[in-house]
């Protein structure tokens, strides 16, 4: 399971990363508030992705 399939499980291989290289200074637990669907109440976490997009208003005159 990879980091983009998991965002939680992305705290955890950062955190090994930091640990590994001996660049961690504080482990902790932390309650974040995230924003929760309304539907399915599952956290709403974004990150970046490549994007484009197409100006379409010339086409359209």
């Amino acid at each position: 399971m990879t980091a983009r399939s998991n965002p939680a499980g992305a705290d955890v291989e950062v955190i090994k990363y930091l640990a590994a290289h001996n660049a961690l200074f504080k482990k902790e637990k932390y309650a974040h508030s995230y924003p929760h669907c309304w539907r399915c109440d599952t956290p709403l976490i974004n990150y970046a992705t490549s994007s484009w997009f197409v100006k379409v208003t010339a086409l359209k005159e």
